[in-house]
C-alpha cells in the first residue's frame, strides 16, 4: 500500500485513484459510514504549487462522482513545514494553529456524524487539529480514515 500511496501521491500512477476509493469506500461501508459526509484534509499549499494537484481532492471527487459520497471542503490549512521534517512532538505544536475552518462556507449541523479523510497517519497531529477545529462549530461525531498508516 505504502508503493501504491506513493506512485498515486507522485502524480506517476493517478488512475490508483480508483483503487484507493473503492478500498475506502469498502471501509466506509464496513463501518456503516457510507451515507456520513467526508471532510478531506487539504495539503500545503506549496505541495499544490510544487506538483500541481491536490491528491486529497482528487480522491474525494472520485469518491463522490462513483459513489455519491457526500464532502464537505471546510478546511484551510496555512502551514508551509513539510510534517515529514518534523519530530513527533513537534508535529501538533505546529498544526494546532495551521489547520482551521473556512468561515462561514459550510453548514455542518444536521449531520450527526463527520469523517475526516487524510492520506498518511504518522502521529495524528493533523487529525487532531482537524478535529479539534471543527469541534468548535459541530457538535457531532467525528470519525477519521486513512489511506495507510507510519506506524
Amino acid at each position: 500500500m505504502k508503493e501504491v500511496l506513493n506512485q498515486y501521491k507522485s502524480g506517476k500512477q493517478m488512475n490508483f485513484r480508483h483503487f484507493l476509493a473503492e478500498s475506502l469506500y469498502e471501509v466506509m461501508v464496513s463501518n456503516g459510514w457510507e451515507n456520513i459526509p467526508i471532510v478531506p484534509i487539504p495539503p500545503r499549499k506549496g505541495k499544490i504549487r510544487r506538483t500541481g494537484w491536490d491528491q486529497i481532492d482528487l480522491l474525494s471527487r472520485t469518491l463522490r462522482n462513483k459513489y455519491k459520497i457526500q464532502v464537505i471542503k471546510c478546511l484551510k490549512r496555512t502551514d508551509r513545514v513539510q510534517q515529514k521534517t518534523l519530530h513527533y512532538a513537534e508535529r501538533e505544536k505546529h498544526m494546532e494553529n495551521t489547520l482551521t475552518l473556512i468561515k462561514g462556507q459550510h453548514r455542518l449541523d444536521g449531520y450527526p456524524q463527520l469523517v475526516l479523510l487524510d492520506d498518511v497517519f504518522t502521529s495524528g497531529a493533523t487529525l487532531r487539529a482537524a478535529a479539534v477545529g471543527l469541534s468548535t462549530v459541530y457538535k457531532g461525531g467525528i470519525q477519521a480514515m486513512v489511506i495507510c498508516t507510519v506506524l
